[in-house]
């Protein structure tokens, strides 16, 4: 015998038509999977690049922080250092000072032996300091015979440099310093020469000019 298909071919055609239709939709289900997959699968290799450059930062930062922590404690290790150089360029400046404004005794004492001529001797030679003289001309207070420098003991590298002292010159500038010398000569021709040379030291002023009588 043979098979025969009761069916009617409409109602064969409509299921063929059916099964198609859910086996389409069963691949694209599957496709839809595999693309969230996919896309869980980029988003977890983000996320680890991400996690991975962050901690590579931070240690760059903690490698910062401790160069930075380490050059701060070496600064400060040498600041007293720094305020040593301090203290020291304010003392040379003070002394550089004290030295340009004192009057320089042992070129008059060398211009003095110059001019001196022979036959003629000195038997006392003293120094003073006359009063000092504004720029209004007003006299002065007489300078002080001593002077006052900074310590010259080299303090501890940790001192401060504000403590350091002024300085002041005996022969402070406008001070007028005087000589007297007593001695002999053979003649007072000698005598004469030797007030004459002694206008020749550097640093003696002139003779006054005479004054000419007012005629009548």
């Amino acid at each position: 015998m043979r098979a025969v298909n009761l069916i009617p071919s409409d109602d064969r055609r409509g299921a063929g038509g059916l099964a198609g239709i859910g086996s389409g939709r069963s691949q694209g289900g599957a496709f839809g999977v595999l693309a969230l997959l996919a896309g869980l699968a980029v988003l977890a290799l983000i996320y680890g690049l991400a996690r991975h450059q962050v901690s590579s930062r931070r240690t760059q930062l903690a490698t910062v922080a401790a160069s930075t922590q380490r050059v701060q404690e070496s600064t400060t290790a040498l600041s007293s250092y720094t305020s040593f150089e301090s203290l020291r360029e304010q003392r040379i400046k003070a002394v550089d000072e004290l030295v340009d404004s004192r009057f320089d005794w042992a070129h008059a004492v060398h211009e003095l032996g110059r001019v001196m001529p022979s036959g003629t001797s000195v038997s006392t030679l003293t120094g003073a300091i006359g009063s000092a003289t504004t720029a209004a001309g007003v006299p002065a207070a007489a300078a002080a015979t001593t002077s006052t420098t900074a310590s010259a003991t080299p303090s501890a590298p940790g001192s401060s440099a504000a403590g350091a002292s002024s300085v002041s010159s005996a022969t402070p500038p406008g001070s007028v310093p005087t000589v007297t010398l007593a001695g002999c000569a053979t003649s007072q021709a000698k005598v004469a020469l030797t007030l004459e040379r002694l206008r020749l030291i550097d640093g003696v002023p002139p003779p006054p000019r005479p004054e000419k009588a007012a005629h009548s």
